[in-house]
């Protein structure tokens, strides 16, 4: 398991260190393919990792945005995604990046899903780095263990680089990247805030079937990609 694991006391050292960590990935990445793709989740948690990397003087000009997941929503709905990147992370320095929006109005959320594929495959198909969150349910990205999709989400060998997600218990239809998408990241960094996540979380690190009970474990338990945790 290629994993690192930080644990802080104070939120706001947690969030420069993890902003640095990002920010060196993506120049990494900029350095090597001439370009990057940076994959954000939204919710509360990752804002203020957002509002510190938008005053960052990286070459955002190379950088492309994009989600881990939306909610099937437009951009000016309360709970989207896209609005709360846009508010947070595409300004200041940070309004040079381009941003992929995986909600569009006129097609239907399997219409999205492949579209949002297709543009990431014109991208190479790689996702340089990944922020990502965990519920207290213990799903990541919009992997929910309830949701009809989970099995094959979260399947190494689905074909598909997004997806559509319908959990029962948390509100909208859902878009998200699939694991295979991630699992071509240079890094994930997955970001612990509560005690009720860090409850959550611990139980998460110990392997355990069906992995679809807490979806987070497959991205704990892979081999492929190297996984930062930052705890608070």
């Amino acid at each position: 398991m290629k994993l690192t694991e930080q644990s802080f006391a104070d939120s706001a050292v947690m969030y420069a260190t993890a902003a640095d960590t990002v920010a060196k990935n993506l120049q990494e990445a900029v350095r090597e393919r001439g370009k990057a793709v940076f994959a954000v989740s939204g919710g509360k948690t990752p804002a203020p990792l957002f509002q510190l990397l938008s005053q960052m003087s990286l070459p955002w000009h190379l950088i492309t945005v994009i989600l881990v997941d939306e909610r099937f929503v437009p951009d000016d709905h309360a709970d989207s995604n896209a609005a709360l990147v846009k508010q947070n992370l595409l300004q200041h320095e940070a309004k040079g990046a381009t941003f992929l929006p995986m909600f569009l109005a006129g097609m239907d959320a399997e219409q999205c899903a492949r579209h949002f594929d297709d543009q990431l495959r014109e991208l190479g198909g790689i996702v340089d780095v990944a922020v990502l969150g965990m519920g207290d349910d213990g799903h990541t990205a919009s992997w929910f263990p309830d949701c009809a999709q989970i099995h094959a989400l979260i399947d190494p060998l689905n074909p598909r680089f997004c997806a559509v997600s319908e959990p029962t218990k948390a509100p909208h239809k859902r878009l998200t990247l699939t694991l295979p998408a991630l699992l071509k990241s240079r890094l994930l960094a997955l970001l612990i805030t509560g005690e009720n996540k860090k409850t959550v979380y611990r139980e998460a690190r110990q392997f355990a079937e069906p992995i679809e009970a807490l979806p987070i474990r497959a991205l704990l338990h892979q081999h492929r990609v190297p996984v930062h945790i930052f705890r608070a």
